[in-house]
């Protein structure tokens, strides 16, 4: 018996924060502000219902991986591993700004007081070619590393010295600023969705003392919460077509509207917040719409590389073909029903349905869970380093599930998982693991 009694409990923390979640972005799709035309609501809900079952499976059958005895984590091995991250990060932050933003520094006020601008503006730039894109292939070789430095500044937080603390800050201080000056909230979301993840492990495994209920803590909690919803609400009201602010989605086919005119949630809200709201809803919302029209259509395998972008335009341009791409579900959609593969999102059950077939990808979310589920209860253990790196990415892979296939649609992400499931299969993280006297 463990010695936390309170320990089981702490374990299925991310499951059942996970079922809520996606159980509250269904509840939004059909009950939300968009009236999603779904031509057979009761075959996606169905879906749905077993896609969380299917995690639900997977996270219970995480808790049958035997622990690696009793070995506690190598702090001092872990605080190199830490350094190296850290020194990488430090290293790339100039390039990463230059091929990201154009600029060497971010320019933080500028995409302050121009959200949608600014990512107009840098969509634009990239499209018309990209000088300095040779830093996003030196951070896809360094991709593991690079990943690790904010789980892990996190994670071993109590460990570190003020020097290692205040290098981590300014690091990912630049990342949330870099996001800022492009106009996007990734940057920002992936720091506010994570952080609280890897301050309950870090706190219950004894990495940092702190009580969670302060007071002080909350407030710092919601402020961040509304600095990222204002900025979101910003990003919104400026972006191209102005979506945001008339409360529309051009769907490819035709314009769908919100029930600003007859919802009740119009008539009380004020109109930053129904944006908002609006948009949210927006952003959950259509991958699972996008899913329903997904059903009935043919698409030949992709073979393990139409879920990512970032993997089937390499393929076309190394075999000289469009046939990953443009075979990929959500390319067919597009050219099926005008549902846009760039401008719109897909959710990540429409995205691995490429390559594993609707019900096949009821596999893969069983193996997803079960990642989340050990890479949880190592970090709980404290007896992983790389693990608390898959934990940082699953988290994001699972809050992103709805409205897109964030993890791996991006060169730099997709080689940080693949060399971390390598590392990890090859039991790699023993290393940080103190021997038995």
């Amino acid at each position: 018996m463990h010695a936390d009694k309170y320990y089981v409990l702490k374990w299925l923390f991310p499951l059942l924060f996970f079922q809520i979640y996606l159980s509250l972005s269904v509840a939004l799709f059909y009950g939300g502000p968009w009236p999603w035309p779904v031509d057979d609501p009761d075959r996606l809900l169905l879906y749905l219902l077993v896609a969380q079952l299917s995690i639900l499976g997977g996270y219970l059958a995480g808790g049958l991986v035997r622990r690696p005895g009793n070995q506690p984590l190598d702090e001092r091995k872990a605080r190199r591993f830490f350094d190296v991250c850290l020194v990488l990060s430090l290293l790339m932050m100039i390039p990463t700004s230059l091929t990201r933003s154009g600029n060497a520094l971010p320019d933080v006020l500028y995409g302050l007081q121009n959200a949608g601008k600014a990512y107009n503006e840098n969509f634009q730039r990239l499209l018309e070619g990209n000088p300095y894109v040779s830093a996003e292939y030196v951070r896809i070789l360094l991709s593991m590393l690079l990943t690790s430095t904010f789980p892990l500044l996190i994670y071993l937080w109590g460990q570190l010295s003020w020097l290692r603390r205040s290098l981590g800050i300014v690091v990912a201080l630049f990342n949330v600023a870099l996001y800022i000056a492009i106009g996007t909230n990734k940057g920002i979301a992936d720091t506010f969705i994570t952080l609280p993840f890897l301050l309950l492990v870090a706190n219950w495994s004894g990495g940092i003392k702190f009580r969670l209920m302060r007071i002080r803590y909350l407030l710092l909690f919601c402020l961040a919460f509304a600095l990222f919803l204002t900025f979101f609400a910003m990003g919104q009201k400026e972006r191209a077509g102005n979506v945001g602010e008339a409360g529309y989605l051009p769907t490819g086919e035709t314009l769908l509207f919100t029930d600003r005119q007859y919802g009740t949630y119009a008539q009380w809200m004020p109109k930053g917040v129904m944006i908002v709201y609006e948009s949210l809803a927006r952003y959950l919302g259509q991958g699972y719409y996008a899913l329903s029209m997904s059903f009935d259509l043919d698409s030949p395998s992709t073979y393990g590389l139409g879920h990512s972008m970032f993997l089937s335009r390499n393929a076309d341009t190394l075999l000289g073909t469009d046939y990953f791409t443009s075979n990929s579900l959500p390319s067919v959609l597009e050219k099926e029903r005008k549902w846009s593969m760039m401008a719109l999102w897909h959710s990540l059950y429409t995205w691995l349905a490429s390559d594993l077939g609707h019900w096949g990808v009821m596999g893969a979310m069983f193996a997803f869970a079960f990642l989340l589920s050990v890479s949880w209860r190592r970090a709980l253990d404290r007896q992983g380093v790389v693990w608390v790196t898959m934990l940082y990415m699953m988290v994001i892979l699972f809050y992103y599930t709805p409205a897109n296939n964030q993890l791996f649609q991006v060169g730099e992400t997709s080689a940080a998982f693949t060399l971390a499931v390598l590392w990890l299969i090859f039991s790699g993280d023993r290393l940080f693991l103190r021997r038995p006297s």
